[in-house]
């Protein structure tokens, strides 16, 4: 097992929102043949811990923790699941991932069991990504975005439509 001080930032998920008909899961996976250290931090929107009641789930194991960051050790081809637990006021936040090894992940958020959206264990650093989004059926795509250095930046958005035009 790894020392926290040993664990390098795997990635972020950058949207986690909790309470008020929201819930959001955690998915980490570890396809290596080797156990993977992992924590969990948790933020809010100012980048201030922010403690949660979770379930963590690995198999054969399941418990409720209120905590802003969460140590757990991921078997080898196993995965780690987070839950929020439903909070007295809607809650939004962001994790930091730490780890000892290679994961990937994604996290599910959902409201009132009526609506949900995926967002990837995000680990580039680059300076621009592609989100292809999907406004059928009434629904509208949202992004959120961690800035993780620590002082403003200014975010750029291009959008283009399916036949590859400027919006």
């Amino acid at each position: 097992v790894a020392t926290a001080g040993a664990l390098a930032r795997a990635g972020v998920i950058a949207q986690v929102a909790a309470g008020g008909g929201w819930d959001t899961t955690i998915w980490l996976i570890n396809r290596s043949s080797a156990p993977v250290q992992t924590r969990l931090a948790l933020h809010g929107d100012d980048g201030s811990p922010l403690t949660l009641t979770l379930t963590v789930t690995q198999p054969g194991f399941s418990q409720q923790v209120a905590a802003s960051t969460l140590d757990q050790v991921i078997a080898p081809n196993t995965t780690l699941v987070v839950a929020t637990v439903a909070a007295a006021s809607t809650v939004q936040a962001w994790v930091e991932v730490l780890s000892s090894g290679p994961l990937s992940g994604f996290a599910v958020f959902r409201y009132a069991g009526a609506s949900e959206a995926a967002v990837p264990l995000q680990s580039q650093t680059g300076t621009s990504m592609s989100l292809p989004f999907d406004n059928t059926g009434g629904y509208s795509t949202g992004v959120a975005l961690v800035n993780l250095s620590g002082s403003p930046d200014n975010i750029t958005a291009t959008v283009w439509d399916e036949n590859g035009n400027q919006i």
